[in-house]
């Protein structure tokens, strides 16, 4: 089936029902960060009983809500059937080409009063979340989770949590990552074990550039791509804009005084190709050996290998770097992850948890949906069976071969997973708040000041502050 697009005639409807104009944020706060996640087990834990399949509700057709496309869903959706065709069915609505746009469509439609506007199934970012949580809007899926949790990577917790509650279903964990072209590495005489320190990194980054004059260990310009940033900062512990009670903390705040040393460091030492993420000469970098590596997060590895098709099993994958003396970066994120939220009001939440349950925690939908359509399973008691099944090279029926030749695996090596997977128990989530659209910009504004020379580290963090209190006040009131 068909994803369907709301018409504009649906979204003028519900905008003339809704208090539009005092639901604009379009990203919610987040609680602090939980303490730093235990090294992983060296054990996975065992696992968890398949779901028993509930008789197919008589008449109920659910609605998910992603952004973008419905493919993905659908083709994840049909390999869900093979193993429960007792599900109720699911009609899946495009609710904008972002993450805001789905925000703001359930914020109109939660306005108008009519749960048939609600869909059973919303598909979030992480700082999506907050908004409707603390307006107790979302579902509470402590009781499911009371049998899975066991079972579920640190990760899953700090994307799929809210204030302690359980609020959501994991859809992708966005854990960091370091990509580096192995072969060129070795030919420089790095070893990635030697990089322990942001002083080791520029070492190294002069010593690559020095072997390879027309290359450089990563790419950032003046203009760091924002992402990049809030790996960095969400590594420290209850890293955040402002405390809860409103108190402005960006002047003084530790993350990102070191994000910002860091990131001037890397400049002033000429070894990063001064170019952006996503800019049009970007994979021309990649194709042209000119990036040679990638501070980033997991998500990387379903663009490189479209970029580089040619590189195959020369790039290598690894945690990131410590970096001392920041915090352990091995820990944070990109904005965490996305998630499935039920909100309480739509018409089938029961039907929509039951259907959700077996699609991201329970061990038979999971490994089916990975199998058809190659989502990484957010479970550990999946992990080694999934891992065998990539290794096999068994193509999941709704990919291409096209796309199938460049599926991770495929691309950078059989043991891909095993690393992803690691990733998981050291993410770390930033703690935003409601004001978070707003307070981004600014301080990337100080940031590139700062990159530039225009102003000094002190000045350009306490004037990022001094504008956040002017242009918004008290973050948490919007």
């Amino acid at each position: 089936m068909t994803g369907k697009h709301l018409t504009r005639r649906s979204m003028l409807k519900l905008a003339g029902l809704s208090l539009f104009g005092a639901a604009v944020a379009a990203c919610g706060g987040t609680p602090a960060p939980t303490a730093t996640p235990a090294k992983p087990a060296a054990e996975p834990t065992k696992p968890v009983a398949a779901a028993t399949p509930a008789p197919a509700a008589k008449g109920i057709v659910l609605k998910g809500m992603m952004w973008g496309g419905s493919q993905r869903d659908e083709q994840r959706d049909a390999a869900l059937r093979a193993v429960y065709p007792d599900l109720p069915k699911v009609e899946f609505v495009v609710g904008g080409s972002g993450d805001f746009e789905v925000a703001n469509t359930l914020r109109l439609a939660l306005a108008s009063g009519d749960k048939n506007n609600i869909p059973d199934i919303v598909q979030f970012n992480k700082t999506q979340v907050p908004e409707f949580a603390i307006a107790g809007e979302l579902m509470d899926l402590g009781d499911i989770y009371d049998k899975y949790k066991n079972d579920i990577y640190a990760g899953v917790a700090e994307v799929c949590q809210y204030d302690k509650k359980w609020v959501g279903f994991p859809l992708q964990l966005k854990s960091k990552l370091f990509y580096y072209r192995g072969d060129m590495f070795e030919k420089a005489g790095i070893k990635t074990s030697d990089i322990k320190t942001t002083a080791d990194f520029i070492t190294v980054g002069k010593a690559f550039h020095e072997k390879f004059p027309n290359s450089y260990i990563i790419n950032m310009g003046p203009q760091p791509a924002g992402y990049f940033g809030w790996e960095i900062y969400s590594a420290y512990d209850n890293a955040r804009f402002a405390d809860p009670d409103g108190k402005w903390v960006v002047a003084n705040a530790q993350w990102f005084n070191d994000g910002f040393k860091f990131f001037k460091d890397i400049l002033d030492n000429k070894i990063s190709l001064p170019i952006e993420d996503f800019s049009t000469d970007w994979q021309k970098g990649f194709k042209e050996n000119a990036i040679a590596g990638s501070l980033i997060a997991q998500w990387m590895a379903n663009f490189l290998p479209t970029y580089v098709p040619d590189q195959k099993g020369l790039w290598k994958y690894e945690l990131w770097p410590v970096f001392q003396p920041m915090a352990d970066q091995r820990y944070g994120s990109d904005a965490a992850g996305s998630l499935k939220v039920i909100f309480k009001k739509c018409p089938h939440p029961k039907e929509a948890a039951d259907y959700m349950t077996k699609w991201a925690l329970d061990k038979t939908g999971v490994l089916a949906v990975a199998k058809g359509q190659g989502l990484t399973p957010m479970i550990k008691s999946a992990k080694d069976e999934f891992i065998a099944w990539t290794k096999k090279g068994e193509k999941p029926p709704a990919l291409t071969d096209a796309q199938w030749q460049v599926y991770p695996s495929n691309f950078f090596g059989p043991d891909y997973y095993e690393v992803e997977f690691k990733s998981y128990d050291y993410l770390k989530s930033f703690v935003y708040d409601p004001s978070a659209t707003k307070e981004k910009p600014i301080l990337d504004q100080w940031l590139n000041k700062y990159l530039t020379g225009a102003v000094g580290l002190a000045e350009a963090l306490k004037n990022a502050e001094a504008d956040m209190k002017q242009q918004i006040g008290n973050p948490y009131k919007i």
